[in-house]
């Protein structure tokens, strides 16, 4: 009889060249013609929805080969989502029902670590143990390499346990006194299948010489005299033991069978390797198995027959039926990360393109959500149809590229394109999501946590050609995109994705009939004369506010931020001169720059301006700077300035996470501080309002402050809100003096402005605004008006002009001019128009009409003629 490779029925080894009847080279025990195993090529997972999630991520993390809390993190993710879904999640564990292992020297196996095989020797040496035995287990996923030990009586047992990764688990081994079992003290964390054939103690992480003081605590030697096994017993008992665990495992349903495997480790290399090779193309991944013969099949290969996947020798000759979206004659493999990347990055960029470049330059707050929704219905389309269709979108499908069903290899369910897409969505706006499409870069089989989602995989062929081909397109948009945006593209880059998909409006609607008007106007300034300053593409023009033209252009400085000071009549500017960060003044009437002076790093908070001089907020730092561009003090802020503000003879500074700071406009010395936000009472005074519910208010008249406790938690509409000895808040009034309520408004309503010496009250649920004395708080007159939530005096031409302003659906502010007429006999009410951001509307009345700002994008001179009135009652 010829030799042959037997494997023994006692203790598993596979012995090499030998003939039945002789002796297994471990335990000693006759060789059979073939030890009959049920479950023998059958993998068996560990089901990790039936362990605590922690363990369960600890389990995943081990199997991946991965450590640290990065994988942790990963792991635990990847089992919430699982569990979520309600999908099972199993990690193969258990390669047939009896133990198979082959002898192997660990000292020329590339997987084990040299430094650690010896360490790990030397230190049981020093406590008589000698290596016995080494061999490379086979019938457990990943492999693993096990070393064993005997020490000189043969009464204790060590096993060294090599995984791939540098891993090693340590167990030493006892036979108990107490019935048949072994008492076992190890440095594992956790086994995650329970061995009925032992009783173990953990220590985590536990070196040589405290594992075996554990044993001597938990099985002394005098109780292990007269017990003694040899290494034949040893041998046959461990394969006893995973007999008596895979039985207790599947009666107790902790392991399932796996359909296909994911991963699989050389038994010689250690390294993991795709597995479930299809059969008739070794170097392409099984997506799917013939329904009749169980061969694993790669995408090519699986074809349809009755409903079913089935292999080209199984399959009628009259099936020959492909739904695939493109030629799949070829081998395919998962596509990799960076070619994915960039079909991705083309189709979301072409579709925000073609959305704006369809987009009308006007619409209303209710045309924007219509926008909104035709904008997500055009996406959610693109990017589910044609997946359920063909199994690719539009530009997959020309670049080679197939989205499958993980299981059967067929085109995706209506459900699982659906996933893909959301979370695509939800990726484009929040940081978390976006992190998923990470595991694709080294996972084997390049599936990010959307593919698991979604039960998908991604093929396609000569993957690797394709993978530098993406790696290359990226690199170059990367390029692309800082050259735009060192260039000015910033903003334009996020106008064109904010009209996409922030509310996909690129203008506000303005109501009024205009003069003239100018779009393109990123930011603009007016300071009482004749020529208003705005920003047009990085740009520091002049603009005649009577016709519109531009009468003057900054050359030399790109600017980005202007601000009027009416107190010397010039613009002051901040931007760039000559690759240096400037502030400084230019002249309304010609455009000539007055002085320039230079800063460390503009913070993009607006300046501050007292009649003497001026503040801003320059890289972590307040600088203060005279009429004449001299610097005159700079100190450090403590933290980032959220906002400066004139208080007379000093400047607020609001620093976050430090509340509002009081600083001496001449010295920058500190002379108060309070946590709470600022705001101004007039050019000469400023109050600051402490605590969440701002319940204190610190007065600061001239640089010097006072401090006091208010009777109840206050909110302010506008920023002007002091008019004599009191404060109208939006819920009442207080005094000054003592923050005592003076008054309180009539109930539903709130204060929203300061009209000459009256207060303006909004009462939504009444519809209607009234007038009240500003001393007393008695009601001088009521309209029929639209809910408001602030009102400001434009001009007291006829009676008096106001703005009324408030947001509407979509975050829209919407603006309205009221005129109220003498004798407060009528009121008129105009709609300005609905703008993104709060409009500035100046008052030109002796012009033509209304400068208007709008911080949207534009700018103009608007006929102010009253429109629908509303009687006084």
């Amino acid at each position: 009889m010829s030799q042959q490779e037997l494997a023994c029925s006692r203790c598993g080894l596979v012995n090499e060249g030998v003939k039945p009847g002789a002796k297994c080279g471990a335990c000693g025990t006759a060789l059979i013609e073939h030890a009959e195993d049920p479950y023998e090529g059958k993998t068996f997972g560990l089901d990790l929805n039936r362990l605590p999630a922690k363990e369960a991520a600890l389990a995943l993390a081990r199997f991946m080969g991965k450590s640290g809390a990065l994988a942790q993190v990963s792991a635990t993710l990847d089992i919430a989502i699982a569990r979520l879904l309600r999908k099972p999640r199993a990690i193969p564990i258990l390669r047939g029902r009896l133990l198979r292992y082959r002898k192997a020297n660990l000292a020329e196996e590339s997987a084990v670590s040299k430094n650690l095989l010896k360490s790990v020797t030397a230190g049981l040496r020093d406590h008589e143990f000698i290596p016995v035995m080494d061999r490379a287990v086979q019938s457990v996923t990943p492999g693993v390499f096990e070393r064993l030990f005997a020490n000189k009586d043969k009464k204790l047992y060590a096993i060294a346990t090599f995984e791939p990764g540098g891993k090693m688990d340590m167990e030493i081994i006892a036979s108990s006194p107490i019935g048949d079992k072994a008492i076992a003290v190890t440095n594992r964390a956790f086994d995650w299948l329970d061995n009925p054939g032992k009783t173990t103690h953990r220590l985590p992480g536990a070196s040589v010489a405290e594992l075996m003081s554990a044993m001597e605590y938990r099985s002394p030697e005098k109780n292990r005299r007269g017990l003694k096994f040899s290494l034949k017993d040893f041998v046959a008992i461990i394969a006893d033991w995973r007999e008596s665990m895979f039985d207790n495992a599947e009666s107790g349903r902790l392991i399932v069978k796996v359909k296909g495997e994911e991963k699989e480790t050389s038994a010689k290399s250690g390294k993991p390797q795709t597995v479930t090779q299809c059969h008739y193309h070794a170097a392409s991944m099984a997506v799917s198995l013939c329904s009749v013969c169980s061969k694993p099949l790669c995408l090519a290969c699986g074809q349809r027959a009755g409903g079913k996947t089935v292999c080209k020798s199984c399959a009628p000759k009259e099936t020959q039926d492909s739904s695939l979206p493109f030629d799949i004659s070829g081998e395919l493999t998962p596509a990799g990360f960076f070619q994915r990347a960039a079909i991705k990055v083309a189709e979301v960029v072409g579709l925000v393109a073609i959305l704006t470049a369809l987009l009308p330059a006007g619409t209303s707050a209710g045309s924007i959500v219509a926008f909104q929704f035709i904008a997500a219905m055009t996406f959610i389309a693109y990017f589910t149809i044609p997946m359920v269709a063909w199994g690719a979108t539009p530009l997959q499908r020309l670049f080679g590229v197939a989205v499958v069903d993980v299981e059967t290899g067929e085109i995706p369910q209506p459900q699982s394109a659906l996933a893909r897409t959301g979370y695509l969505f939800l990726s484009m706006f929040t940081f978390i999501p976006a992190i998923g499409y990470l595991p694709a870069l080294r996972s084997l089989d390049r599936r990010g946590v959307h593919d698991r989602i979604a039960g998908t995989i991604v093929l396609t062929r000569s993957s690797d050609v394709k993978e530098k081909m993406g790696a290359v397109a990226l690199a170059l948009a990367l390029i692309v995109c800082g050259l735009a945006l060192k260039n000015g593209g910033a903003d334009k880059a996020a106008s064109i994705f904010g009209r996409a998909f922030g509310g996909m409006a690129p203008l506000g609607r303005v109501a009024l009939d205009a003069k003239w008007k100018i779009n393109g106007v990123t930011m603009a300034a007016y300071n009482g004369g004749s020529v208003a300053a705005g920003l047009t593409g990085g740009a520091l023009t002049g603009i005649d506010i009577e016709t519109g033209a531009v009468v003057w252009k900054v050359d030399g400085v790109k600017a980005q931020g202007v601000y009027a000071d009416t107190s010397s009549g010039h613009y002051l500017f901040t931007g760039k001169k000559e690759n240096s960060q400037v502030i400084g003044f230019v002249s309304p009437k010609d455009g000539a720059i007055v002085w320039t002076a230079p800063l460390e790093r503009f913070s993009g908070v607006s300046p501050a301006l007292t009649s003497a001089s001026l503040a801003i907020a320059d890289n972590g730092k307040i600088a203060a700077f005279s009429r004449t561009g001299k610097k005159i003090w700079s100190v450090d802020a403590g933290g980032k300035v959220a906002s400066l503000t004139p208080a007379g003879e000093a400047f607020i500074a609001e620093v976050k996470g430090k509340g509002s700071v009081v600083f001496d406009a001449k010295t920058g010395a500190a002379i108060g501080e309070i946590q709470g936000t600022p705001a101004t009472s007039g050019p000469a005074e400023a109050h600051v309002f402490a605590g969440r519910g701002w319940t204190k208010l610190a007065y600061f008249p001239r640089g010097k402050g006072r401090e006091w406790t208010l009777a109840r938690r206050l909110s302010f509409a506008t920023d002007e809100s002091r008019s004599g000895e009191l404060y109208y808040a939006r819920q009442m009034a207080v005094r000054a003096s003592d923050g005592a309520i003076a008054f309180e408004y009539p109930a539903g309503c709130v204060c929203v402005g300061i009209v000459k010496k009256l207060i303006a009250l909004s009462c939504p649920m009444q519809g209607k605004l009234l007038l009240a004395d500003g001393a007393s708080g008695r009601i001088q007159a009521t309209f029929a008006a639209p809910a408001m939530d602030t009102v400001r005096l434009l001009g007291e031409e006829g009676g008096g002009r106001l703005l009324g302003t408030v947001k509407t659906q979509g975050g829209f502010t919407r603006a309205y001019v009221i005129f109220i007429k003498t004798g407060f006999s009528e009121l008129d009410i105009k709609e300005a128009g609905e703008f993104r951001d709060k409009p500035l509307i100046v008052n030109l009345f002796d012009r033509g009409g209304l400068l208007l700002i709008a911080g949207d994008g534009g700018m103009g001179l608007y006929d102010p003629a009253p429109g629908k009135s509303g009687k006084k009652k």
